[in-house]
C-alpha cells in the first residue's frame, strides 16, 4: 500500500438489508474512512492516516452500522510503506573519461521507478510533473538551477555522459510508486582523463631518421618521447598514436613518452642501425683508358639490392646522370 497520507479506494459488498446505514473502513483498529448508504455494495474512499506506521502489517475490513455488522478482513496482510523514505539502496558513481557510471538496488515493494537528477552542486529540487530523462548530461528536464533528469525507469544503472573531466557532478536518485517521491539519496563523482597508455610501436628497430609510430590510448598530451634516453624530433600526438624521428646520437633502448609531467614507457626496446654507406677509393693507374679504382658498401642492416660502378667525364653529382655504370 502507498504512504501515510495517501488516498485509496476500498471496494466492498455486503448481504442483508441496510436501513440508515453507515460504512466504515478500518486499517487494523484504525477508522480511515466511511460511506453513508443502505446499498450492498460500494467503495469508500480513505486516507491512511499519519498513526499507521511504515513497514507494519494491516489488514482492511469494512462494518455496517445498522444494523451493526462486523465485517470480514481482505484476507491478507498489507504493508504501509511510506514513500518518502522509500528509497534506493547501494547508490554508487564511478568516474570515467567525461562520464559516470551509476548503480542502486531498487526497493522491495511500492516502487515503479527511480528518477535521477544529476548537477554539479547539491541537488535542492525533487522530481515534479512531466519531465524528460537523458542520460547526455544538459539534455534533459532542468528541474531548476541547473539540476537536469538524466534517468527515469524501473532499472538499476545509468551512464551519464557529456561531463567535463576536473569537475564534480552529484547525482541523486528518487523513487516513486505514483502516490509521489522519496526524500531521495545522493552520491557524487569527478570525471577524469584516464592517463595516456602507451603500448606497442613499429618499427622496432631502423637507423636515425627512423620515423617511429607509438600505438596505445588517451595518447593526446604526449609531448616528449626519447629513444635509448635521447629525445626525439618532430613528436606529433593524437589520442591513438604518436610519432616521432629517431634523433642523432640515439642508441637501442626503450621508447619512453611524457606528457611534460610524467613519463609513459612503451612495451618493447628500439634497435639502432648503423645506415647503409658507400665509400669509393680514389682512381689510381690512370691511363688515356683505364684506371684502377675500388669502394665499400656498409648495410647497416638494410637489405642490399644492386651493387655497381659509373664514371663520368667529371666528378660532379650532375655527371654521374649521364654517367656510363656497370
Amino acid at each position: 500500500m502507498g504512504s501515510t497520507g495517501v488516498t485509496v479506494s476500498i471496494p466492498f459488498t455486503s448481504s442483508g438489508t441496510f436501513s440508515a446505514n453507515t460504512y466504515t473502513a478500518y486499517i487494523g483498529t484504525t477508522s480511515i474512512g466511511t460511506l453513508v448508504s443502505d446499498a450492498n455494495a460500494g467503495t469508500i474512499n480513505a486516507v491512511i492516516p499519519a498513526s499507521v506506521a511504515s513497514g507494519a502489517a494491516y489488514r482492511i475490513r469494512v462494518d455496517a452500522s445498522n444494523p451493526a455488522t462486523t465485517g470480514a478482513d481482505n484476507g491478507a496482510n498489507l504493508t504501509v510503506v511510506n514513500y518518502q523514505t522509500n528509497e534506493v539502496s547501494a547508490l554508487t558513481a564511478s568516474a570515467g573519461n567525461a562520464q559516470a557510471s551509476l548503480s542502486w538496488t531498487v526497493p522491495g515493494s511500492c516502487f515503479t521507478q527511480t528518477v535521477l537528477v544529476a548537477s554539479t552542486a547539491n541537488i535542492t529540487v525533487s522530481p515534479a510533473g512531466t519531465f524528460t530523462a537523458k542520460e547526455v548530461f544538459g539534455t534533459g528536464t532542468d528541474l531548476g538551477g541547473g539540476q537536469f533528469v538524466v534517468y527515469a525507469g524501473s532499472g538499476t544503472t545509468a551512464t551519464v555522459t557529456g561531463l567535463a573531466n576536473g569537475t564534480t557532478y552529484f547525482f541523486k536518485a528518487f523513487t516513486t510508486n505514483g502516490d509521489g517521491y522519496s526524500t531521495g539519496v545522493q552520491t557524487s563523482a569527478t570525471p577524469f582523463l584516464p592517463p595516456p597508455a602507451p603500448t606497442t610501436f613499429t618499427p622496432e628497430t631502423g637507423p636515425v631518421g627512423t620515423v617511429i609510430t607509438i600505438a596505445g590510448s588517451n595518447l593526446s598530451s604526449i609531448t616528449g618521447v626519447t629513444v635509448g634516453g635521447v629525445a626525439a624530433t618532430n613528436v606529433s600526438a593524437t589520442g591513438a598514436a604518436v610519432t616521432a624521428t629517431v634523433a642523432p646520437g640515439s642508441v637501442t633502448g626503450a621508447v619512453v613518452l611524457s606528457d611534460g609531467a610524467t613519463t609513459y614507457p612503451a612495451t618493447g626496446t628500439f634497435t639502432v642501425t648503423t645506415a647503409p654507406a658507400v665509400t669509393t677509393a680514389p682512381a689510381t693507374n690512370i691511363s688515356s683508358n683505364s684506371a684502377t679504382s675500388g669502394g665499400s658498401v656498409t648495410s647497416g642492416g638494410a637489405t642490399i639490392t644492386a651493387r655497381g660502378w659509373c664514371m663520368a667525364l667529371r666528378p660532379t653529382r650532375e655527371s654521374v646522370a649521364a654517367a656510363s655504370c656497370r
